[in-house]
């Protein structure tokens, strides 16, 4: 049997001065997130005084969809309007076919824009194709 894994690790900056509130907004939306009797909300995050900002990762099975949500409350808490960006990778732990590839999502206050490597070698295949 093989186990699959969601894997990432980013930075979401704040602006100097905003480590509680940032921190205030991680516990909220770790309460908000809990999942289940083992308490987990999907990804591991903390403060980055080398950021500075909020840490997010997972080295196994990230929940990209909760992760987006916090990013999102950050967003929100400290009024940043430009895109932000996170890419993940999705593993195997065996070599099995197709198993194996990644995804990207652009987020907004109140939108995400999600892609993922085989969407884009597919709709590329189809471009050559197409003669575009």
């Amino acid at each position: 049997m093989a186990n699959n894994y969601t894997e990432a690790s980013f930075l979401f900056p704040v602006p100097k001065g905003g480590k509680e509130r940032a921190l205030a907004v991680l516990s909220a939306a770790a309460t908000e997130l809990e999942d289940g009797e083992d308490g987990y909300y999907g990804f591991d995050a903390d403060w980055d005084e080398h950021g500075p900002g909020v840490w997010i990762r997972h080295d196994e099975s990230l929940d990209v969809e909760h992760a987006v949500y916090l990013v999102q409350r950050l967003m929100k808490e400290f009024s940043v309007q430009e895109p932000f960006a996170f890419c993940w990778a999705a593993t195997c732990s065996k070599p099995r076919l197709d198993e194996f590839g990644g995804g990207a999502v652009v987020v907004t206050q109140d939108d995400a824009h999600y892609m993922n490597t085989w969407t884009c070698a597919k709709d590329t295949i189809n471009q050559i194709k197409n003669g575009k």
